[in-house]
């Protein structure tokens, strides 16, 4: 694993000028312009249509009969919707600064830049397999040469009116070692229905796989294991590795393959200093206390340590049923014992 407290940070702080921003804006094509809300066209003409409506209907404000307070009233909703595409474009803005001091960060440390990269498919983690639609991508990240990756995935769910953009920050780190599948899903609040965003993983999994750990760790993390893979969990948890993560506990953790996944929801803030120095701090954390277990772990289920696999039912945590698909089952239960009893009824009781 890459030095970490190598990785140079100076380049975040720096100021960013319109010039960067113009240079970094042209590598970017249209589709993504218009994802970001920054195509000037469709926010001016929108302003010059509210324009003329408001000078038309000031001119027949007497023909329409509208007294000056209900003029005014309609004046300010019309101002508002107006203004409404100039928010969009100053939140566009906000994360072209981020998406340039991200930029640096990387030039900065030999590293690639991702910017809307659609090759998701070297990601075996789970937010990376939804399938919810086509238009997935890592809107901003940095690749190190030895693996290490950090950035901002993003995916929407549902269409036209229904459709919401969900984003997750993501750290990857390579492993040495094959793992079984593990997740500690953080056990944060609840957000209130009127949020469109959960704050939690998008997958849920058979509860029969909940494991618990020493201490209050479970108070903080749900702990996922394969079926029979508890011993390998507590394994590679050990105490120092719980007391680590319980620093940041608003993260999620994945173990998968030879991969460790750092996820937290609504992404990360990656031309914020602190964050990104937060960043650098839990990787050097995990790879002290996480990197020896791992070197050492062999699934006892599998080959012999030099294979480095993982037996087939520890690859992958089993998904929980869907409420429909238990209701069905449900059902036809319900009319084979009903079909059942009724045979039983007019042969014997009868």
């Amino acid at each position: 694993m890459r030095n970490v407290k190598r990785i140079n940070l100076e380049s975040i702080g720096r100021s960013v000028t319109l010039q960067d921003i113009s240079a970094y804006v042209q590598t970017l094509s249209g589709k993504e312009k218009i994802t970001l809300g920054i195509t000037v066209i469709p926010i001016l003409s929108w302003v010059i249509v509210m324009a003329i409506v408001l000078v038309t209907m000031n001119s027949s404000r007497t023909d329409l009969g509208l007294n000056m307070g209900s003029f005014a009233s309609i004046l300010l909703g019309m101002i508002v919707i107006a203004l409404a595409p100039c928010f969009i474009w100053i939140n566009a803005f906000r994360k072209l600064v981020w998406a340039v001091r991200f930029q640096r960060f990387a030039r900065d440390n030999q590293a690639t830049f991702l910017s809307y990269d659609r090759e998701i498919a070297r990601h075996p983690g789970l937010i990376f397999n939804l399938n919810y639609s086509d238009d997935q991508v890592i809107r901003e990240g940095v690749l190190f040469d030895n693996g290490l990756e950090i950035g901002n995935y993003q995916y929407y769910t549902g269409n036209g009116r229904t459709r919401q953009e969900h984003v997750f920050g993501y750290i990857k780190i390579g492993a040495t070692r094959s793992l079984p599948h593990i997740v500690l899903d953080a056990k944060k609040k609840k957000q209130p229905f009127f949020i469109t965003i959960s704050e939690y993983l998008p997958t849920d999994f058979a509860p029969s796989q909940k494991i618990t750990l020493e201490g209050d760790f479970n108070t903080y993390f749900t702990v996922y294991a394969p079926d029979g893979y508890a011993t390998d969990a507590l394994y590679l948890l050990t105490p120092d590795v719980m007391n680590t993560l319980l620093a940041y506990k608003t993260f999620d953790f994945e173990l998968i393959d030879t991969s460790i996944y750092v996820y937290l929801a609504h992404g990360f803030h990656l031309a914020d200093r602190t964050q990104v120095d937060q960043i650098v701090q839990l990787v050097t954390e995990l790879q002290s206390q996480l990197g020896k277990q791992i070197g050492n772990y062999r699934d006892s289920r599998s080959s012999a340590f030099a294979a480095n696999t993982v037996a087939i039912q520890g690859q992958r945590l089993k998904l929980a049923r869907s409420p429909i698909v238990t209701l069905l089952l449900i059902s036809v239960f319900v009319w084979i014992m009903a079909v059942v009893w009724r045979f039983i009824r007019e042969s014997f009781l009868q």
